[in-house]
């Protein structure tokens, strides 16, 4: 188990930790799949871990994935990850 200090100051954060990613990206199917490849470069995900959600007008997709979080340094590289590619709208 590894402890860090929050950078912004507060309580130590335990690793590791139920952890959920959310990324927002353009409604098209293919997305889903990669932005659960862009986490499974960090970490495997369960079959059920994936989730996605429509917008009201059906024109994104949130796609939130729950796994164990190891390290700090394991968010820091899925983040990323998930910021650098170009369908990728925003990361949570």
């Amino acid at each position: 188990m590894s402890s860090k200090q929050c950078p912004l100051g507060g309580a130590r954060i335990e690793y590791p930790i139920p952890y959920t990613v959310k990324a927002f990206v353009a409604n098209r199917a293919e997305l889903t799949e990669r932005v659960r490849g862009l986490v499974e470069r960090h970490t495997a995900l369960s079959e059920h871990a994936v989730h996605t959600r429509e917008s009201r007008n059906g024109r994104y997709l949130s796609v939130s994935c729950a796994f164990q979080a190891e390290s700090r340094e394991q968010l820091d590289a899925i983040y990323a990850d998930l910021q650098a590619d170009p369908d990728v709208l925003a990361a949570l």
